[in-house]
């Protein structure tokens, strides 16, 4: 007995599986832009600069809060100093150095997010200070420091929203897989 046509079965299943990794890939950004969006929501704020560290990446390519802006003088009046200029080295030295620290944390993060076998989309912040205020249980309920937001902000974000995450993925998923693009793409 011969089989006939195994290696046209053979390209639609390799096609197919590259199709399900870009579309799984999709949706996982899709589920972090969401997840973004809330952790910002989430996130404490004095000076605007925790939220302007906030990234994403993914394994192919895309990158969200490139160009982001801290008190140290660029785009923002968030953290307008005493004089209502911008904060300078001497009213704020912690904020200098931030951009070049937020470049270097998200050209590792899009390295580790190329490591990986399957898709991968990595949110985060890379504020110097991000993950102990994260781990504060004061955080926003300082007199000193931020009064809106919460602690462990992303990881509420991720487990408070999980289902609209879920949702993102899933819409991609079963957009780019249901029966009608099965068939479209096996050809028939």
């Amino acid at each position: 007995m011969a089989v006939g046509g195994l290696k046209e079965v053979e390209k639609h299943l390799n096609n197919l599986i590259k199709a399900m990794g870009k579309a799984s890939q999709e949706g996982l950004n899709r589920g972090a832009i969401v997840l973004h969006k809330k952790a910002i929501d989430m996130s404490p704020f004095v000076t605007g600069d925790l939220i302007a560290s906030s990234y994403i990446v993914s394994k192919d390519g895309m990158s969200v809060g490139d160009s982001s802006s801290f008190s140290s003088g660029r785009g923002t009046t968030s953290g307008a100093g005493e004089d209502g200029g911008f904060l300078n080295a001497k009213e704020a030295p912690q904020h200098y150095g931030m951009e070049s620290n937020h470049i270097q944390s998200m050209s590792v993060a899009t390295a580790k997010a190329k490591e990986k076998r399957g898709a991968c989309t990595i949110v985060g912040f890379s504020a110097y200070y991000a993950s102990e205020v994260h781990e504060n249980p004061t955080t926003g309920r300082s007199l000193r420091g931020s009064r809106v937001g919460m602690w462990k902000f992303l990881q509420n974000a991720a487990y408070g929203n999980r289902q609209e995450i879920a949702a993102a993925v899933h819409k991609d998923m079963k957009q780019n897989f249901g029966f009608g693009s099965l068939r479209a793409m096996m050809g028939k």
